[in-house]
């Protein structure tokens, strides 16, 4: 009962923040999350710290959204001019390969800034496939993408954050079409 209880007390403790530290446990993730290894530290969003996806689809648009989460930042991943609904997996978007782009940005829930992402901002991380980000999306289906993400992320400063490892199951529970 103790072991019981110690056990769901520690996923309990996992789940709840963006930034674990796991050397010697094996990841739990939740069903719906995003997951990145930035600069070799760990970060969990999942949808019980906040979340909204969609996905608009019409001639004029085509832009799926997931925001999700956690203690330091929220993690959005934009996907856009992608067309997912009409594409064969794995879809890669990157500098050199393109149907559409994506862009990955995290956001600081503690620190604010006058324009957030402008000129000053210091604290809020943006990366693009047309630069230094590289997003597959693996499958599509029953309105639950998932993929993996690596690569640059950077202030409108300057500092720089390399995502080594990221992976994302996220729930779209929002999908629209303008047709």
């Amino acid at each position: 009962m103790k072991a019981s209880i110690l056990y769901s007390l520690t996923l309990i403790a996992l789940v709840a923040c963006d930034h674990v530290s796991l050397e010697e446990q094996e990841l739990i993730l939740p069903e719906y999350y995003v997951y990145l290894t930035i600069d070799d530290e760990e970060y969990l969003f999942h949808e019980d710290m906040g979340v909204f996806n969609s996905y608009i689809t019409g001639p004029n648009q085509d832009q799926l959204s997931i925001v999700l989460g956690g203690n330091l930042f929220y993690c959005e991943l934009h996907i856009l001019d992608s067309r997912l609904d009409q594409q064969t997996f794995p879809l890669t978007m990157s500098s050199t390969q393109s149907d559409g782009y994506a862009e990955l940005q995290l956001v600081d829930r503690n620190e604010s800034v006058e324009m957030m992402f402008g000129p000053e901002d210091n604290v809020n991380f943006i990366g693009v496939t047309f630069e230094d980000l590289e997003v597959t999306v693996l499958e599509y289906e029953d309105q639950v993408i998932s993929g993996e993400v690596k690569g640059t992320i950077r202030t409108r400063t300057g500092r720089v954050k390399e995502i080594d490892d990221g992976k994302f199951n996220v729930a779209i529970s929002l999908v629209a079409s303008e047709d």
